[in-house]
């Protein structure tokens, strides 16, 4: 007898069968997704748990902090933390684990591995689970370090911006009257009879000669002008520096030597600029110095490297740390106390220095503090190369020149009308443009010293008016100012066939520029 046919029992899902074997594939995928996902965020993800430990972190940690998420798992919240950031991190902390916020975004500051300071900008809220309990809090975090500094930098260029329109401003009224100090005591100085009133008076220059050079520092630092470069001795720059620094370093009992090497090339260079870059670099060491004690020595080397002029500024303070040289020149990078300075004179210092083709470092000093070294692009040395102040000649005299002066100032007018009558120039001297352009008018004139920003008329629309007047012919023109023109600035005035002269000015340099124009060919009209 045929057995009835029994239906094939059913074997249970296992692991192992096709439907299964699809289900943890793409569960693999899904966690192979996450995985990369949370690795290629570019913010750090962390999670931390209810006592601040941190649980979790991104392998983007390393790129930005330089540790390992090895190194983080475990540690606490605050750790790491800026001191004076701390106590806002952990209320941000806490005010999210009690439920208090549900979302935060706060910025920080956190220590990087290699010592240095990053600023971070992080966003979080609570970590719940499957019942919607806190147990802990999860965040993403960048690093806004760059952006911040580049905010600081726009801000301060506002700051300076303001303060070149306030300097530019006044620069006009400080000029004027440190002209007409500069020149009467010219005056004095060479009617004084004994060598007791003549010290005293070459005093009042030195002294009036620092306040130009504020002002004009101020006007460079705040409007930067067009490098005005030509051969230049490093070794008068340094003289120069040295002296603009002498009553900070005295009151700091710092002392600082030069040394010169035998056959110092010159280079091709602004020596403003080069002033300002020396001084930075003078005020960096004696405020280093002064952090630590309160005497030093600076020492400044000036040689030949090769093909180039070689500067050496060393000081005895407590040297640059080796994580810091490479960030010490960036603008707002100071290792000093807040009111110890800006941050701005080395970042100033390494612009000025690239504008001349060379290159600054910092390294560290065989006196034990820090070395910084300038290398600038050397110049064949020849014998009448100018110095940083070349002595002005008296020449023969102005006898028979006629001359207009236009100046609004009456202390300076009557000063330099007065002098040039004694070089025997025929001089009236006028108030206003109107009163020149009447003048003018009426008769014939040499030249015209004019003030370029007088009140009514300005110097500028005079000699545009007295050109379009006699296009084949019109009087020399030496325009007189208070403010810092750049080169653009002078070059478009000198194609007119005028000249600039740069208040304030002794009465030396007057007579010279003067001479030294009437005696050029007479200008082209363009």
């Amino acid at each position: 007898m045929a057995k009835p046919n029994k239906k094939p029992r059913e074997k249970p899902h296992s692991g192992t069968s096709p439907q299964w074997k699809e289900i943890d594939r793409r569960l693999r995928e899904e966690q192979e997704f996450v995985r990369r996902l949370v690795a290629c965020f570019p913010d750090v993800i962390v999670v931390l748990d209810t006592h601040r430990r941190y649980t979790f972190v991104s392998a983007r940690v390393q790129d930005s902090l330089g540790y390992t998420p090895d190194e983080y798992v475990g540690t606490n919240l605050g750790e790491r933390q800026h001191p004076e950031d701390r106590d806002r991190v952990l209320q941000f902390f806490n005010d999210l684990i009690t439920g208090k916020s549900v979302v935060g975004t706060m910025e920080y500051r956190t220590r990087h591995k290699d010592g240095a300071w990053k600023t971070f900008r992080a966003s979080a809220s609570p970590l719940t689970d499957a019942e919607g309990k806190i147990i802990g809090v999860v965040s993403s975090a960048r690093d806004v370090t760059e952006s911040k500094r580049l905010e600081q930098q726009l801000l301060q260029s506002e700051k300076l911006a303001a303060i070149g329109q306030m300097v530019s401003g006044v620069a006009h009224e400080l000029n004027n009257p440190l002209t007409a100090i500069l020149g009467v005591s010219d005056l004095l100085r060479e009617r004084a009879s004994d060598d007791a009133s003549r010290r005293q008076i070459e005093l009042v220059q030195k002294q009036a000669r620092k306040a130009v050079e504020l002002v004009q520092g101020l006007l460079s630092f705040s409007r930067p002008s067009r490098p005005q470069n030509r051969r230049v001795r490093l070794e008068d720059v340094a003289k120069r520096a040295m002296e603009l620094q002498q009553a900070a370093l005295a009151s700091r009992h710092i002392t600082v030597e030069l040394e010169t090497a035998a056959e110092l090339p010159e280079v091709e260079a602004d020596p403003n600029h080069m002033v300002q870059v020396l001084v930075n670099l003078i005020a960096n060491a004696e405020q280093a110095i002064a952090s630590v004690r309160d005497h030093g020595r600076i020492l400044i080397h000036m040689g030949k490297a090769e093909d180039k002029a070689e500067v050496l500024i060393d000081d005895d303070g407590p040297g640059i740390p080796a994580d810091m040289r490479s960030k010490i020149f960036d603008p707002f990078v100071t290792t000093r106390r807040a009111s110890g300075g800006s941050g701005m004179g080395l970042a100033i210092s390494l612009v000025i220095v690239k504008e001349h083709g060379g290159t600054i470092e910092a390294q560290s000093s065989p006196q034990g503090g820090a070395r910084l070294r300038i290398l600038l692009p050397a110049v064949p040395s020849v014998a009448d190369s100018p110095a940083l102040a070349r002595p002005i000649s008296r020449r023969d005299g102005l006898n028979g020149c006629s001359i207009l002066v236009v100046e609004d100032e009456e202390g300076i007018r009557d000063l330099v009308a007065e002098h040039l009558k004694g070089l025997g120039a025929a001089v009236e001297a006028v108030q206003t443009g109107e009163e020149a352009w009447s003048r003018l008018c009426s008769g014939a004139c040499g030249l015209v010293l004019c003030d370029l920003n007088l009140g009514d008329m300005s110097g500028a629309e005079l000699f545009a008016r007295v050109r379009a007047r006699t296009p084949a012919q019109y009087p020399k023109f030496l325009f007189m100012t208070g403010e810092l023109l750049d080169r653009s600035q002078i070059a478009v005035i000198e194609q007119q066939g005028a000249r600039v002269l740069q208040k304030p000015f002794q009465l030396s340099e007057l007579a010279s520029t003067v001479e030294e124009f009437i005696a050029s060919p007479a200008p082209v009209p363009k």
